[in-house]
């Protein structure tokens, strides 16, 4: 509908109606001289008016890039290394960034990631810097990259993740003809080239025509813009009677290029290559010049890049929007759009007139479709030819608009189930003309329609519903508008439930971007995809990774960011710069997480938990493979708990707590501390109270696996030292042998080494219930089970004081099985209330992982039929090819001896009958783990839904008193001689593909020995063989999905 304005949208936007703007955007053009100075143009049709210049301190500039969002110009210059910063605006000098290898390099802003890339002339170096724009500082990544193929590199631009770089040696004649692609999605992996079919030195990509714009600045015979098309694959040259120095293509007007030239001592051009063809005979002229002869008095030296930016420009065109909702609206309520606009020019007439409506995704237009009327639905209504369905956008063509006009039209939509609840539907109207380009927009609150499940919001990586996040069929398909309508949703429904599906899930493409939790939210990972019920979830099968992986060269800062009463439950937080997780002045939890591989290999931080200034409660979580500390915790007077957690293989210390309280239980601190320098298992400094550790296995750290230090200022007390209050600890082998406690030493029923009981003989008791002796690890040769052996002198050796109400161990299992609970993280378990060895340890677990199954079939399938090269009595001459002694040398080549358990030098069908009945075995502790969530889960059905998912966070440590001297406990019979734990082989990680594979040439091996050979059945009951294969051919299923 088009109707006449009047002046009454003037009084909307004084303040009747409250959804309407103003915002106008119009295009503008930054030119860098060869002196210091950097010019500003606001583009008008097509012509360049003078706006403003600055001088920077420093001259030899060569090229611009530009930040539209924050409106920052960057600047390189020839001669001096360095990114001169300028406020586009205002045209504001506001510093120099000095970064000595930028010398004589060009430049682009990659507006995404918020990284500039550089090449430095001459050379084939990539520079990818970071910019933080509230802080105003760039970042180089390091190392720099070496583009391959290219030697002298010059200009760049990019399409999309297509980096476009052309070349051309700085002295001398422009010989080079080519451009350089890179896939900047793969580490800049070299792609090919275009042949532009001249020398290019300047260069930019146009996406509105695909097409590559070039031109070259020395040389008689060079004195031409060159156009590449993409597709179809077709270059146009066109002689402009001068040099070009600078160009860019990146504008809204098809086919427009702007230039500097040589022409006249220096000229700004506009081009309009739109009706360029390949008729050499076709004449050329500029659309615009802006030389030194200027009428604004604007002098210049020389001239060199350009760049196209947006700019806020007083708008001869204003353009108003509003609707006519009364308060929120629903999904099928109504809402029409008035958009009216003036021509405020007093002279000018505008041309070319086109105004496009931005409609959202949560509306829908209905005369954009075919419909029927009901009183004639022979005859269908055509679609609105205004519309397209494909842009979700309608279009007036306004032609021209002389001074003063104005009018407005209308647009009624209808909202649909993609309205967010609570949220709003963005609307934007832009309208381009011979004036630039402005726009309006316009935010129309969504109402809180969701009544059946208002304090859930879902996310699913997969969904392909309305993506409202108000079930799984609808959920979200990006985490971070999860998290938004958690923040910012106007309905006032309490705290909200995030839950999450297994799927990998990102913070953003800016290395600021991270997942910050809203006060007082809970986030649950581990649902299946496509979701389930909350009783069904299982992070352990349904695996919800936060990845701070962007790209190759690009990582988030920090992945999760915990404020206060907030939950994360669930997930694998990983590949973060810095932090996994990071809070401050917070009060939070985790549960159920793995922190692990944050660091990206220790280029940067690599902290997997770092929380300041909050009483923080982590429990069975996994924080392992940090290139710095595992767990950072600082602040006096709060306090931090672990309960049956892993901190294992962190290059600083597995736990470090500055200041604060922490208490540690049931957990497992094992293998950190191995980067340069003093790192412990846990290091605890100046604590506010006495720290509590018990029933803790603290193994193989790098130094003492506790140090603890105090500045003799305790709670209440001056004069009384926190010492820390360990029981019921196994504290083995840390600090290479040598001591295992730093700075405190009184331990109660622990078992701690003693480096004059080096072979763990001793199991003499002292008067505190502890002893020196061997562990008894079930897995003594991998240091990364710690599990007990059944018959390990820990068992029942713990304080039998102390009550292990509703506590379990590291698995999962009572924490007291027998009448006295076990020292460490592991209480000795039966499946069956008859404890044996083949409750905890089996010979073929060659990965100790709980389980003899496809890791150990892959092994002995591997080594099947080969033959001990150490054999005495064999040979592999083949002049004795017919001798019973002679072995095939091929069958020597896959020898594992692990696999001979009949010890007659080869891997036959005996040592098959032997592996046969182990299959599958799993110990007792792997139910447990594998169990606990379910188990859990099941627990919490019945006692009341998630809300007890939620641990209460403590203001203060759960404090043990020290006991009496205990009296002394009978010792069991010295047993023999435990062997010292040695390292295993590492273990070669192989890819899902190949282990499907390795797999499917193992069962046809098996599937002709069962068919070929005579004898098999008499030795392996086939009733075992099967179960056994089809064990295997489950095994190969479950990899395959």
């Amino acid at each position: 509908m088009l109707f006449s304005r009047n002046v009454f949208a003037r009084a909307f936007c004084a303040g009747l109606v409250v959804s309407c703007s103003f915002a106008a955007f119009g295009e503008a053009l930054y030119v860098v001289d060869h002196g210091s100075k950097v010019l500003s143009f606001d583009v008008i049709g097509d012509e360049l008016i003078f706006r403003n210049e600055v001088s920077v301190p420093r001259g030899g500039g060569i090229d611009l890039a530009i930040d539209d969002e924050h409106n920052i110009l960057f600047r390189t210059v020839e001669g001096s290394s360095g990114i001169d910063i300028v406020e586009a605006h205002t045209m504001t000098y506001i510093k120099t960034v000095n970064m000595p290898e930028l010398v004589n390099s060009g430049i682009v802003y990659d507006a995404r990631y918020r990284q500039l890339l550089c090449v430095q002339r001459n050379s084939n170096n990539l520079y990818i810097l970071d910019w933080n724009p509230g802080e105003q500082t760039i970042t180089m990544q390091l190392p720099h990259i070496e583009l391959a193929e290219i030697t002298y590199a010059c200009d760049l631009a990019f399409n999309g993740d297509i980096l476009y770089v052309s070349e051309y040696r700085h002295y001398g004649e422009p010989t080079y003809t080519k451009v350089y692609a890179y896939d900047m999605n793969d580490s800049f992996a070299y792609l090919g080239t275009f042949d532009m079919e001249y020398p290019i030195v300047g260069m930019d990509y146009k996406t509105s025509d695909n097409s590559i714009y070039g031109g070259a600045w020395q040389g008689q015979d060079n004195q031409y813009i060159v156009k590449k098309m993409l597709d179809p694959n077709t270059v146009i040259v066109k002689d402009i009677g001068a040099n070009v120095i600078g160009l860019n293509a990146n504008n809204s007007t098809s086919g427009r290029v702007f230039v500097t030239t040589y022409r006249n001592e220096g000229t700004i051009e506009i081009w309009d290559t739109a009706g360029w063809t390949s008729d050499p005979e076709q004449v050329v002229e500029a659309t615009f010049e802006y030389g030194k002869d200027n009428a604004d008095g604007v002098t210049f030296s020389g001239l060199a890049g350009l760049v196209i930016g947006r700019n806020y420009i007083t708008p001869q065109i204003e353009l108003v929007k509003y609707d006519d909702a009364a308060g929120c609206v629903s999904p099928g309520d109504e809402i029409t759009y008035t958009i009216c606009w003036e021509n405020l020019a007093t002279t000018e007439t505008a041309t070319e007139v086109i105004l496009k409506d931005y409609l959202p995704d949560s509306v829908i237009y209905p005369q954009g479709f075919t419909t029927f009327d009901p009183n004639d639905p022979l005859n269908p209504i055509p679609p609105d030819p205004a519309y397209d369905p494909n842009t979700h956008t309608y279009i007036w063509e306004l032609g021209t608009l002389f001074p003063g006009d104005a009018n407005c039209v209308e647009i009624t939509v209808v909202a649909n189930e993609k309205a967010e609840p609570g949220m709003t539907l963005h609307n934007q109207a832009v309208i381009t003309s011979s004036f630039g380009v402005m726009q309006a927009t316009l935010d129309t609150d969504v109402c809180c329609w969701d009544i059946v499940d208002p304090n859930t919001v879902y996310a699913d990586e997969n969904a392909t519903g309305n993506n409202n996040g108000t079930s799984w069929q609808d959920a979200y398909t990006d985490l971070q508008r999860a998290i938004a309508r958690a923040t910012n949703s106007a309905c006032q429904v309490g705290p909200y439930t995030i839950c999450v599906a297994h799927g990998t899930y990102k913070p953003g493409a800016d290395t600021n971007d991270t997942f910050d939790i809203p006060d007082g939210v809970s986030v649950y990972g581990g649902f299946a995809s496509g979701g389930s019920d909350f009783a069904d979830r299982n992070p352990d099968r349904y695996v919800t990774i936060l990845s701070g992986k962007i790209s190759a060269f690009m990582i988030n800062v920090t992945v999760v960011m915990m404020v206060d009463a907030t939950l994360l439950d669930g997930f694998t937080v990983t590949q973060a710069a810095e932090y996994g997780v990071y809070g401050k002045d917070a009060d939070f939890a985790i549960e159920n997480c793995r922190i692990i591989s944050n660091g990206v290999g220790g280029l940067y931080g690599g902290v997997g938990l770092y929380a300041e200034n909050g009483n923080v409660v982590l429990r069975w979580c996994d924080i392992s493979n940090n290139p710095e500390n595992g767990i950072r915790h600082i602040g006096a007077g709060y306090t931090l708990t672990l309960d049956n957690c892993q901190v294992i293989d962190n290059r600083r210390n597995g736990v470090r707590a500055d200041d604060s309280t922490p208490t540690v239980k049931n957990s497992v601190i094992a293998g950190n501390g191995f980067g340069d320098g003093d790192f412990f298992g846990i290091r605890i400094a100046t604590p506010t109270d006495e720290p509590v550790l018990y029933n803790n296995t603290i193994v193989y750290n790098a130094n003492a696996g506790i140090s603890w230090v105090d500045d003799f200022g305790s709670g209440s007390d001056p004069n009384v030292l926190d010492y820390p209050i360990i029981q019921n600890c196994i504290l083995w082998y840390n600090n290479d042998g040598s001591e295992q406690l730093a700075g405190y030493e009184f331990t109660q029923y622990s078992c701690v080494y003693d480096p004059n009981n080096s072979a763990g003989t001793d199991y003499t008791l002292d008067g505190f219930g502890n002893f020196s002796g061997n562990p008894g690890f079930a897995y003594a040769n991998d240091p990364n089970n710690y599990h007990l052996a059944y018959n390990s002198l820990c068992k029942e050796r713990g304080n039998p004081s102390f009550t292990y109400v509703d506590e379990v161990d590291i698995d999962g299992e009572d924490r007291i099985y027998g009448d006295y609970v076990d020292i460490g993280a592991d209480e000795v378990y039966s499946c069956d209330d008859d404890l044996t060895e083949d409750d905890i340890y089996n010979d073929l677990d060659w990965d100790a992982d709980g389980v003899v199954n496809l890791y150990e079939f892959s092994k002995f399938s591997a080594a099947w039929l080969s033959h001990d090269p150490n054999d005495p009595g064999i040979t592999t001459d083949p002049n004795y090819i017919d001798e019973p002694n002679y072995v095939d040398p091929n069958a020597l080549v896959n020898w594992n001896s692990i696999c001979d358990f009949d010890d007659d030098y080869d891997i036959d069908l005996a040592d098959l009958a032997a592996f046969a009945p182990d299959w599958l075995w799993i110990a007792c502790w792997k139910q447990a783990q594998t169990n606990r969530f379910d188990n859990m889960m099941a627990s919490m059905a019945m006692g009341g839904g998630a809300e007890g998912m939620m641990a209460p966070i403590p203001t203060q440590p759960a404090t043990m008193p020290l006991e009496p001297e205990p009296e002394t406990m009978p010792l069991e019979p010295e047993p023999e001689t435990m062997p010292v734990e040695e390292e295993p082989p590492p273990v070669e990680e192989k890819s899902i593909a190949e282990r499907i594979l390795d797999l499917e040439e193992s069962i046809e091996l098996l599937e002709n020995i069962w068919l070929e050979d005579p004898y098999i059945q008499q030795k392996i009951d086939p009733n075992d063989w099967n179960r056994f294969m089809d064990a295997v051919y489950d095994g190969l299923d479950e990899l395959k999905i």
